[in-house]
């Protein structure tokens, strides 16, 4: 979020176009994102916004009608929005994705692949990838 609050919006930002991705395995873990999210972004200008399975899908389409500084999405429901033309991946430029190992043990591994071939070049993008804690027993 720092990096958003320094760098300046791209002019002619389209709605729909989000600068930040952060793609979750589950709908509970991505609403969980987008709760925090929110809260860190509660006195900023940026704005964040979810779409995943489940859901009202009239009501997250709506939330893509305007400008989105973070996204964060389930697989599926990301393809399905995307492949409507309703989100647009050409200006993400910070890809997330979160508890990535637990997703490619899901089976999202053809998903992923696909939604990371619609952003744009690893060169022009920052990727990270996390995985939850290692739970220690003491």
């Amino acid at each position: 979020m720092a990096y958003f609050l320094e760098e300046p919006t791209p002019n002619g930002q389209k709605p729909g176009a989000p600068r930040a991705l952060i793609i979750a395995p589950t709908r509970e873990l991505a609403l969980q994102i987008e709760k925090d999210a929110k809260a860190l972004a509660r006195f900023t200008q940026l704005n964040v916004a979810s779409v995943v399975g489940g859901m009202d899908y009239q009501k997250q389409r709506e939330s893509l009608g305007s400008k989105i500084d973070i996204l964060v999405a389930t697989p599926g429901r990301l393809l399905d929005f995307h492949q409507k033309r309703d989100i647009d991946l050409n200006e993400v430029e910070v890809l997330v994705l979160d508890e990535a190992d637990r997703m490619l043990s899901m089976g999202f591994i053809p998903d992923v692949k696909r939604i990371i071939r619609y952003t744009p070049k690893k060169e022009e993008r920052q990727t990270f990838l996390s995985r939850p804690p290692l739970l220690t027993i003491s």
